[in-house]
């Protein structure tokens, strides 16, 4: 066996037991935030708790790295704009505000990955509604009408509010 494949079954079971973590972990989520045992059969309190809790994350991990952002761009303005023959000390402090706003920026990617990654799986559970107050729904509709087994086409109009 070379050493290369060698190298690759020693790192092989901490990334196992990484993902057999990240995975009960995630579960536990929905278990200690709204008491939900299944996420596949919860009642519509339990989903609406959920929602909300993930639409929170996602929320934070969006503020904290538009926060990021904003810092790191500070400071790469302000490396730009010092003169490094006489403002040392601003090119410092410059670098240490985009270092700061890249750290920031890696700590809230995560968080809004994690956010979305939740909603997304809440959009597949039939109790998710994507209808939006005061919308329009225009569809095909085909209704069987009795005598002779006939079927009638037309537009069905919803109205949401």
């Amino acid at each position: 066996m070379c050493e290369s494949t060698a190298k690759v079954y020693r790192v092989l079971p901490a990334i196992l037991l990484l993902l057999a973590i990240c995975n009960v972990l995630h579960a536990q989520w929905y278990t200690r935030s709204c008491g939900v045992a299944d996420p596949e059969n919860m009642d519509p309190d339990q989903f609406e708790c959920l929602w909300k809790k993930s639409n929170t994350i996602a929320t934070v991990g969006k503020i904290t790295c538009g926060v990021g952002t904003a810092v790191f761009l500070v400071g790469s303005i302000t490396m730009v704009a010092a003169n490094p023959c006489t403002s040392s000390g601003l090119l410092l402090l410059g670098g240490f505000t985009a270092i700061t706003g890249l750290a920031v920026d890696a700590i809230g990617a995560p968080i809004w990955i994690v956010g979305g990654t939740r909603k997304s799986k809440l959009k597949a559970n039939p109790l998710y509604d994507d209808r939006q107050k005061f919308s329009l729904r225009i569809s095909p509709s085909l209704k069987g009408i009795d005598p002779g087994n006939q079927h009638a086409f037309g537009m069905s109009v919803t109205i949401y509010f």
